[in-house]
């Protein structure tokens, strides 16, 4: 819960803008084009089909985008934990989302107001 609570901190804080939340800015729009592909079938589905639908892509779309150190790093030294990369992946999705839950749920909210949805 510690964790959880310190989500604050990181929004205010100018460093973590700049270290976190910026290259989330710049490749969220880049992750926007295969959601929108994926997001294309579910246009033949009911508006609250559509809308559980949407709201899990952009909660992938959040999540993959905070998580852009952690593919930087998996990059360039890969073999820093002796897991397998997909458990690896996993755990790290995980571990972002439930880091930043606030943050990912009000860009979602905030996301789907924009494009009416809600």
């Amino acid at each position: 819960m510690k964790f959880k609570k310190d989500e604050d901190r990181w929004e205010n804080n100018p460093i973590a803008q700049m270290l976190i939340f910026m290259p989330a800015s710049i490749i969220s729009p880049i992750l926007n084009i295969p959601c929108v592909i994926l997001a294309l079938p579910l246009s033949m589905l009911s508006n609250k089909s559509q809308v559980v639908g949407m709201r899990f892509l952009l909660r992938l779309q959040h999540t993959l985008s905070l998580s852009f150190w952690y593919f930087v790093q998996e990059y360039y030294l890969p073999d820093i934990l002796p897991i397998p990369f997909k458990y690896e992946l996993i755990l790290v999705l995980f571990g972002v989302y439930y880091g930043f839950n606030k943050t990912i749920n009000e860009m979602v909210n905030e996301t789907l107001e924009e494009q009416g949805f809600i």
